[in-house]
């Protein structure tokens, strides 16, 4: 090790620096943090990555920011729109016929949730692991309004955020995590 090299305890502290930028400043500055760092880009993106809060991923404690809906300026035609929302889900899923069409008027739904008396829950589930679910979580949370993926939380948390934010739920293996509830 060089006698001018950084020490590991600045070498974290520019990690944690560098995965709260945005991924566009972290692009613009990462040669040459990592030139400052003796380090390969590859070593600096792998260290950035590894601390980076995941989208829609809340740290215990953390702030809960969902992103507001911005409304369509123009009048948008709803038989196309279900149309393009169905092709967009069989492009990135292999679904069973109408699946993609079931998909697309629950992801319209979840934009207008508020105007129904009940709501249908959307459960995804497969023969097997391995076969898409997670994708097709994935795909999901890109289309609906106010995502919020969580593979775990108490009961009083997940009634309290929805009581605040009206997200989309994206509970993962949710079985496993409210049985007892």
């Amino acid at each position: 090790m060089k006698q001018n090299a950084p020490s590991k305890a600045t070498d974290s502290k520019a990690f944690e620096r560098l995965a709260k930028l945005s991924p566009a400043d972290y692009d613009r500055c990462r040669d040459d943090e990592a030139k400052q760092l003796e380090i390969r880009t590859a070593t600096l993106d792998a260290e950035v990555q590894k601390r980076r809060v995941k989208s829609g991923e809340i740290l215990q404690g953390g702030a809960l920011n969902l992103a507001a809906v911005d409304l369509w300026p123009d009048a948008v035609n709803g038989a196309d729109a279900l149309a393009e929302l169905a092709e967009t889900f069989s492009r990135y899923v292999a679904l069973p016929a109408s699946a993609a069409d079931a998909l697309a008027l629950w992801t319209a739904h979840a934009h207008c949730f508020e105007f129904f008396q009940c709501s249908p829950r959307l459960n995804i589930s497969s023969p097997e692991k391995g076969c898409g679910k997670s994708t097709l979580r994935d795909v999901v949370s890109v289309l609906v309004p106010r995502p919020l993926a969580t593979e775990n939380l108490t009961v009083a948390v997940l009634f309290r955020v929805i009581q605040a934010h009206k997200p989309t739920v994206l509970a993962d293996e949710y079985d496993a995590w409210l049985r007892d509830n």
